[in-house]
């Protein structure tokens, strides 16, 4: 697959050293957030 060096920059920008893409999207918030204070182990309100 060919890509542009801009998307290619674009890339490593949001992944991480084993080529994760770290992002959320936005409408999702809402259970992340939820997930999150699960995990920890507090109220989400």
């Amino acid at each position: 697959m060919k890509i542009s060096p801009g998307k290619q920059k674009g890339l490593q920008a949001v992944s991480d050293a084993r080529g994760v893409i770290a992002a959320a999207a936005m409408d999702q918030r809402g259970s992340l957030q939820k997930a999150i204070a699960q995990a920890k182990g507090v109220d989400k309100k």
